[in-house]
């Protein structure tokens, strides 16, 4: 059986990935122990002071910002001159902003295929269905980039969680039947559609409602509901999406 995929901030996979990269180096000529890097030491491509016998890196640049203030993805070149006679160099820096997108982007998607074969190689291996729920809540909590999750399995009439990442007993005892309170997935299962709270703070579902109080305690802002539906059309699962702070989002349905 294979072993469960970590998804905490240290995971090794994720480490890899996150690892500094040097663009460029170059050593000044009239002094050898001395030179200039291009590195992503900070997470973004600065300039980087070089003392060779040392190896050691001082930042001279710092993290760039748009005209609005925003953050963006900048990519440094390095030539090697003169100026006044004295060694120099030319450092030109251009914004990827958009090619950086892109690139995480195909990341993402290829992240997410690999942890659909991961499941369904997991899902067909085991007997256990409870570690299949388990595999399956694992992947879309991570797919979604949540920081909580439920999955509910639709018996008769009641949604029963049957599997969660991140939550508290006091959550899950009070949300134990959602469709007894106010809830997002309860409004799912009643509509058989998607449903998102962008901010629950906001939404009329909420309003003067226990549930509420609960998920102020729990520091829950965001939710999305989405109800999975069996072959023949009829609902037989839902999946709850959960963040700590609102999202830019676009929706299906707003509650």
């Amino acid at each position: 059986m294979l072993k469960p995929l970590r998804v905490e901030n240290d995971a090794p996979w994720k480490q890899r990935y996150r690892a500094a990269t040097i663009a460029a180096a170059q050593v000044a000529r009239s002094n050898p122990t001395r030179g200039m890097v291009s590195s992503t030491e900070t997470g973004q491509y600065q300039l980087y002071a070089w003392s060779v016998p040392a190896g050691r890196l001082r930042q001279l640049t710092f993290s760039p910002e748009g005209a609005n203030g925003s953050k963006f993805w900048a990519s440094t070149s390095l030539r090697a001159t003169t100026y006044g006679g004295e060694p120099a160099i030319i450092a030109a820096t251009s914004d990827i902003t958009e090619r950086k997108n892109e690139q995480a982007r195909r990341a993402r998607d290829l992240d997410a295929l690999s942890r659909m074969h991961i499941l369904t190689t997991r899902t067909l291996e085991t007997e256990d269905f409870e570690d299949a729920l388990g595999g399956i809540m694992e992947t879309a909590v991570a797919l979604m980039q949540a920081d909580k999750g439920t999955l509910q399995l639709l018996e008769g009439q009641t949604l029963r969680i049957v599997a969660h990442h991140g939550h508290e007993p006091p959550f899950l005892r009070f949300f134990a039947k959602a469709e007894n309170v106010a809830s997002v997935c309860g409004s799912a299962t009643r509509r058989g559609e998607r449903v998102i709270v962008e901010d629950v703070e906001e939404s009329p579902l909420f309003t003067g409602t226990e549930s509420l109080e609960i998920l102020r305690n729990t520091r829950i802002r965001a939710i999305q509901s989405t109800p999975l539906i069996s072959h023949d059309g009829q609902l037989s699962s839902d999946f709850r999406r959960i963040l700590g702070t609102p999202p830019c989002t676009n929706v299906d349905r707003k509650a």
